[in-house]
């Protein structure tokens, strides 16, 4: 899930795991005992695997990951997950070339894998795999989450903002409420100069979700530009104390005071 204090995001095939070190410790020595007795079988390493990452210990994981994918090189958990964990480490080419294979096997894997690239920050990735994903969506899915998201991604790069409108606008009319739809709409307004709509549609934003670290702050960019300067600075100030590194991310993307 994307955590707007910096674009940063744990694997999303990971559970929360084990719920302590000795229960940690117990599970990784049954898979390997799994893994010895049946040494052909990747399951056995992903799951170790899976429970390293729980522990934290990403270099193990990588490597029974590897090792998974040795024995079984389409075996779709393990691609996901290695691509997740390439993707964090800033790894994009092998995270692409992982995702790309896991794709291959399973199609409606790319929604997912949109999601890991927007919650790391990769926005031009995560659209183009919704451009994908959504012109093949099948009958009767809800596309109002995939549309708020390629709008949110769009509004950020400041990429097609007409376009990127549509989306946000349709994404509104089939859910209402969709905070990342209002946030793109908001950013679309603010870079647009419309900072009426822009201050409305954060708020309408952070009512549902208020923590939400560059939301305030492309409020208080918008509350600055409208002449309200209290509030404007107050904001930015909310945000940085929330994640300190936000304006620095801002600015990558033109939104500055």
């Amino acid at each position: 899930m994307l955590v707007l204090s910096g674009w940063t995001a744990s694997p999303a095939g990971v559970s929360a795991g084990c719920t302590n070190h000795h229960e940690q410790s117990r599970s990784v020595d049954d898979y390997a005992h799994a893994a010895q007795l049946d040494p052909t079988n990747p399951q056995p390493l992903y799951d170790r695997g899976v429970a390293h990452v729980s522990n934290h210990q990403p270099l193990l994981a990588m490597d029974d990951f590897d090792q998974a994918l040795k024995l079984k090189p389409d075996f779709t958990p393990a691609l996901m997950l290695r691509g997740e964990m390439r993707l964090l480490e800033r790894d994009q080419p092998g995270a692409k070339s992982d995702f790309d294979a896991a794709i291959a096997g399973d199609p409606s894997l790319r929604l997912r894998v949109a999601g890991a690239y927007l919650s790391a920050g990769a926005f031009q990735p995560a659209i183009d795999n919704l451009d994908v994903w959504i012109a093949h969506a099948p009958h009767n899915e809800d596309l109002a989450a995939p549309l708020g998201n390629r709008c949110w991604a769009k509004a950020v790069l400041g990429q097609d903002l007409d376009k990127a409108m549509g989306d946000c606008n349709q994404a509104l009319g089939l859910r209402p409420g969709l905070p990342r739809a209002y946030d793109g709409r908001a950013l679309i307004h603010l870079r647009q100069g419309d900072f009426d709509r822009a201050i409305a549609d954060f708020d309408a934003a952070l009512k549902l979700e208020p923590h939400t670290p560059l939301s305030i702050y492309a409020r208080g960019l918008a509350e600055q530009r409208k002449g309200l300067k209290d509030q404007g600075d107050a904001d930015l100030a909310a945000a940085v104390a929330m994640a300190p590194h936000i304006a620095d991310m801002a600015k990558r993307f033109a939104l500055t005071p």
